[in-house]
């Protein structure tokens, strides 16, 4: 199986809840890869925000025993693509793994950290259509 690593700020919403809808994904098309997520920023050990825990639970995905990770650099060599929440957050990966520069894609997902549970939603909704779209299959 091919390792997917999304990457965001602080590994509490978006990239957890982005590894999550990958995964779902990923089982209902019989696709070869397995999703996980860090972050650039991340504290160790804590869990996913309230909002994504519920945004994720609503669509039958269940992120409870999610802990934040800071990203490292076993992480990042073992992946097979990069999907970056935003393009600060490829230029800091690519900053510090230069190496893996060309596995490193951007989402364009803005942070709904501290938002509402509304905000949340359309991140969640914005992450699942970007990774339908992506084009999979060139990397398989």
């Amino acid at each position: 199986m091919q390792k997917v690593l999304f990457v965001c700020t602080g590994n509490t919403c978006r990239s957890p809840m982005a590894a999550a809808i990958a995964n779902d994904a990923f089982k209902d098309r019989g696709m070869a890869f397995w999703a996980t997520s860090c972050g650039v920023f991340a504290v160790d050990g804590t869990t996913a925000s309230p909002h994504a825990l519920i945004t994720m639970s609503d669509r039958g995905l269940d992120i409870s025993a999610h802990k934040a990770k800071m990203v490292q650099t076993e992480e990042v060599s073992a992946a097979y693509i990069i999907l970056a929440m935003t393009r600060g957050h490829k230029d800091h990966l690519t900053a510090l793994f230069p190496e893996h520069k060309d596995k490193i894609h951007v989402m364009n997902v803005d942070d709904p950290f501290g938002g509402s549970r509304k905000l949340y939603e359309a991140c969640a909704d914005q992450m699942k259509q970007y990774i339908e779209a992506f084009n999979w299959e060139e990397y398989i």
